[in-house]
């Protein structure tokens, strides 16, 4: 992937984008309004003109939903009575989740629950270790994890203030004694003391994240999801979901130049859902 179609998924892109696609839909329902002054018309022109300029543009299909979702969204809001606080609220908080994502170029992507048994299946489960999640959102990966290797020691690193939060009330509620999480830049955070790093960041990020790696990590793993980077992996492990996702999984060796043998430890054989149901108790 060039540097260019990388830049296209970032954070800043899907803000522009979305902005021009709302004042695509917006001039489309004034245009609406000036031959038929009729609410409903005018709404529902504003939704096809941000569905049908959103699908131009290419954008992913959760965010035609969003630019089409806009303007009816926008009309309600008006018409109902809420109190400024309530929106106030609701505006600081989305800000606490999805700001952090105009300087790393990383907006939340929850690591898909299909993903979880892959990863553990490549932790030994025979020593101690230890794991960090650069960009670990609310943690369900790290406790769950920590949860079937308790040998193992997690680290999730998030800049987003409520993903942060919510994973340390996770991390409290199931007693992940062996789970830490901390609210920094993962850019700033050192991975030379961690024998695996996990990603799953964005196509805008890969470049930069394996140019860490390489100058930090000093042996051990390196997985990231979905997204690579720019070189060939050790191994690509594949998931089975509706992404069709897949783990790419490179061994980084002391000394740069070769690569670590492959860890022996089986696939888990581990159930697909219920994964929080049965924490407490599996």
């Amino acid at each position: 992937m060039t540097k260019r179609e990388a830049s296209r998924m970032s954070a800043v892109y899907f803000g522009i984008m979305t902005f021009l696609c709302q004042t695509m839909a917006l001039s489309g329902a004034i245009i609406s309004w000036r031959f038929y002054p009729h609410v409903a018309l005018s709404l529902l022109t504003a939704t096809a003109v941000g569905f049908i300029s959103s699908r131009s543009l290419r954008l992913p299909a959760s965010w035609q939903l969003i630019n089409s979702a806009m303007p009816c969204s926008a009309a309600l809001l008006l018409s109902i009575s809420i109190p400024s606080w309530i929106l106030l609220l609701i505006t600081v908080s989305l800000a606490a989740v999805y700001a952090p994502a105009l300087w790393t170029r990383v907006p939340l992507y929850p690591t898909p629950t299909e993903s979880y048994a892959a990863i553990l299946a490549d932790l030994p489960n025979d020593r101690p270790f230890s794991f960090i999640d650069v960009g670990s959102g609310t943690g369900q990966l790290l406790i769950f994890l920590a949860k079937h290797r308790p040998n193992g020691v997690f680290v999730g690193v998030e800049a987003a203030p409520t993903p942060y939060l919510i994973s340390l009330i996770l991390k409290n509620y199931y007693r992940a004694t062996n789970v830490s999480v901390r609210m920094q830049d993962f850019w700033k955070t050192d991975l030379s003391s961690f024998e695996w790093v996990y990603t799953f960041l964005s196509p805008a990020a890969m470049p930069k994240i394996w140019a860490k790696v390489q100058s930090e990590m000093r042996q051990g793993t390196f997985i990231t999801n979905t997204f690579q980077v720019p070189a060939e992996p050790s191994e690509v492990v594949s998931i089975n979901n509706l992404r069709c996702s897949a783990l790419y999984i490179h061994r980084i060796s002391a000394d740069q130049d070769g690569r670590l043998q492959k860890l022996s430890a089986p696939f888990a054989t581990l159930p697909k859902d219920n994964y929080w149901r049965n924490y407490k108790h599996g």
